[in-house]
């Protein structure tokens, strides 16, 4: 037999959480064809030294947003150069599909480069055979989100869902988990989700289970709602017996730091009930949003423009601002606005870097309303980055046996468009494995990878994915323990990490030596 790909005398760490071992990896057709001691001779067509290299599972970024942005970036760099080989989109309650045309005039609106997007996504088979056909690096699934489907059938209604509704959404839901996707998504903090009751999510987790598919929630309050809103969470898969997947675990805002101790305890209570209930986190003391996150829900509703028809009336932007002033559920505390930072505002730009209190100063108002005039003015294309958590928590929820690593982040390259974003598109699973593992010793290399790569496998049922095995796809990274590092930086964001020398995605080499190869091996991933 020649093998396409021989990886020679790596140290093979398989994703299952075993110990290492020096072993040669094959590859043919696509899969893993060979683990086998070193010192036989096995013909290939090319051979990869892999001495003094870690070899191991391509990282399956499980909580993704590249939906819409591997249109424009399909080689993925942000994601690729990091050893990112399958990512999961279609998080915290929004996705590409089913999308209606207001729904779709709204997108168009807010995403960067809308031209890049062949659009017309009203089912997700549609999107996924749009992606498909325009031929993407890495592996894509994605969840179908909630707020996606109250929004097809209601819009940003601040109300429940009739019975009629929810049924809508029910048969919009069956018709994308029957299309492949990997389970129901909610963004409980976001407009329209946070308006939906306890018992909508529930009826609608329901039928993603009898699919045998995840609910995926981005829960409604990280701050001083935290125990509140993870107890919700649990109770949808104690309810109706099914995962649940807690999104970018956190406590935000210092009067809540070490929260994630009390939180923690309640899913290792729920899974000794039998309650399957996991989490992810990014490796980050800072989150990402959107800047209308900041404003109360009922100013949300009815949409963007909706919105900012309230901020034009004296007497509501009154109202609005005064509660804004209040401690805001999320963030934990009043907004301390030198603590958030804007990363992407397309009609200012040499804003971009700086945070609210000095564009507060900049201008001469409140910074409450320097707010309302961003979102008065740019709708809720404006983000930002929130420094809010502390790092002890990081390293307390990274450490649990049921947390495993997403991004939060997008495929993205180095493009003004998107301004500065948060590092994490370009360093989460690099700056795991250089600073938790290497230099704080958080986690050792093998449960590192594991959370990485055979964890959240197992959590989206892609049995032939996430290890080192004969039989499996053969996406696998390549890289040096000693120099692996995250090198992007809040002030620096668009950098990709050093020490990844190999991606491998179908058998394909997608990267090597810090550089794509031009191929596009991904699949788009319909779960079945």
């Amino acid at each position: 037999m020649t093998l396409d790909l021989l990886i020679a005398g790596a140290r093979v760490v398989d994703g299952a959480g075993n110990p290492w071992v020096r072993a040669d990896v094959g590859v043919e057709s696509g899969r893993i064809a060979l683990v086998a001691r070193p010192g036989k001779s096995h013909s290939a067509r090319r051979t990869i030294d892999g001495a003094d290299r870690v070899l191991c599972p391509g990282f399956i970024d499980i909580h993704g947003h590249s939906d819409l942005s591997l249109f424009s970036f399909p080689q993925a760099q942000s994601k690729l150069l990091q050893g990112v080989t399958t990512e999961v989109g279609g998080n915290c309650g929004w996705s590409a599909a089913p999308m209606n045309p207001e729904m779709e005039a709204q997108a168009r609106s807010e995403y960067p480069r809308p031209d890049d997007v062949p659009w017309g996504f009203q089912s997700l088979d549609r999107y996924l055979a749009a992606l498909e056909q325009h031929g993407i690096a890495v592996n894509y699934g994605c969840h179908v989100g909630h707020g996606t489907l109250r929004e097809a059938v209601m819009g940003s209604a601040d109300r429940p869902a009739t019975p009629f509704e929810l049924a809508r959404m029910g048969r919009m839901l069956e018709e994308a988990l029957e299309a492949g996707a990997m389970g129901l998504s909610s963004g409980l903090i976001y407009a329209p989700g946070c308006y939906a009751p306890p018992s909508e999510l529930e009826h609608l987790a329901a039928l993603a289970y009898r699919h045998g598919r995840l609910y995926a929630s981005h829960i409604r309050g990280e701050g001083d709602m935290l125990e509140q809103a993870v107890a919700e969470a649990i109770a949808v898969g104690r309810r109706e017996r099914g995962p649940v997947q807690i999104a970018h675990h956190k406590a935000s805002g210092g009067p809540n730091w070490g929260k994630v101790s009390r939180t923690l305890a309640m899913v290792d209570e729920a899974r000794s009930q039998g309650v399957d209930v996991t989490l992810d986190q990014y490796p980050y003391t800072a989150s990402s949003t959107d800047l209308t996150a900041y404003l109360p829900a009922w100013a949300r509703a009815g949409g963007t423009r909706a919105l900012q028809e309230r901020l034009r009336d004296p007497s509501t932007r009154t109202r609005i601002r005064e509660e804004v002033r209040r401690p805001i559920a999320d963030a934990g505390e009043t907004a301390d606005w030198s603590l958030i930072v804007l990363a992407c505002v397309r009609g200012r730009r040499d804003w971009e870097g700086r945070t609210v209190r000095e564009i507060s100063e900049l201008t001469a108002t409140d910074p409450v309303d320097a707010v309302l005039d961003l979102v008065g003015a740019e709708g809720g294309a404006v983000q930002v980055v929130h420094f809010g958590m502390a790092e002890d928590d990081v390293r307390l929820v990274m450490r649990h046996p049921a947390v495993m690593i997403g991004s939060d982040g997008s495929s993205l390259a180095p493009d003004p468009a998107w301004g500065k974003p948060h590092p994490r598109s370009y360093g989460t699973f690099a700056r795991v494995l250089g600073c938790y593992v290497r230099e704080v010793g958080v986690l050792s290399l093998e449960a590192a990878v594991h959370k990485l790569t055979g964890l959240p496998a197992a959590r989206l049922a892609l049995t032939d994915r996430g290890r080192v095995a004969p039989g499996c796809w053969a996406d696998l990274v390549l890289f040096d323990p000693a120099a692996i590092q995250a090198t992007a930086t809040f002030g620096d964001p668009c950098r990709h990490p050093a020490g990844v020398d190999l991606v491998v995605i179908n058998g394909v080499i997608a990267a090597e030596d810090g550089v794509p190869t031009g191929a596009r091996p991904g699949k788009a991933l319909r779960a079945i």
